[in-house]
């Protein structure tokens, strides 16, 4: 059983890191702005205004972390030239620069923590440091949920459109975005991480009963 414990905390602190980049991690919904004024305009003339969000140009997508780095492709955005300092970036980007950092650091701190987690599971019996580790692995995630709402807040404010971000005037005129927010990934993390508190505690208190019970029988 103690074999068991091991591999279920290890796996499911692995499911963390798969979460983190397959799963849909960004929720967002924007506007297509000509299907709202074809809308508007078509309803003015018959009087038959469409009131469907979808109608209107509204649509809602989740994207994971891979999702968005084929997308990124799509648009001849080349990632490893940029991080490697090699492209030249876009000068709408510069706002973004400072607040990109925290979100970053906590993201990469949240797959630190599932790994050492996951090791700590694999090479020790102790329930307390992976019970220790995965509280810290909800709370780095709630302060990524909180760095997160600040880095997306200059194109949900109008600051910055998606036109200005991929340098393609166009789409910035017809495109609005309403809403950017983490969803199902990262809650999935949190409920990963807080599976593996609930497991340990669990098997701590059968464990515990188990082992009054053995002293009864001896006595």
């Amino acid at each position: 059983m103690k074999i068991v414990d091991r591999i279920v905390c290890a796996l499911l602190s692995l499911g963390v890191i798969l979460a983190a980049f397959f799963a849909p991690l960004i929720h967002w919904i924007y506007q297509i702005t000509v299907y709202g004024v074809a809308n508007g305009l078509l309803g003015g003339l018959t009087g038959d205004y469409i009131s469907n969000a979808n109608d209107q140009g509204w649509t809602e997508d989740d994207y994971s972390l891979y999702n968005i780095y084929k997308l990124l492709e799509d648009f001849d955005v080349n990632l490893k030239e940029l991080f490697a300092g090699n492209a030249e970036i876009n000068p709408n980007l510069e706002v973004f620069v400072p607040l990109i950092k925290p979100v970053l650091i906590c993201f990469a701190l949240v797959l630190v923590i599932a790994l050492v987690t996951a090791v700590v599971s694999l090479v020790s019996k102790a329930k307390l440091p992976r019970m220790i580790l995965s509280g810290a692995g909800i709370v780095s995630l709630v302060f990524l949920k909180s760095s997160f709402d600040k880095l997306v807040l200059p194109i949900v404010s109008g600051q910055v459109t998606l036109g200005s971000l991929l340098d393609i005037s166009w789409l910035g005129m017809i495109t609005k975005i309403e809403v950017i927010n983490l969803s199902g990934g990262w809650v999935m993390m949190i409920m990963l991480f807080a599976s593996i508190i609930l497991w340990n505690v669990s098997f701590i208190l059968t464990s515990d009963k188990e082992n009054k019970d053995k002293k009864v029988k001896k006595q």
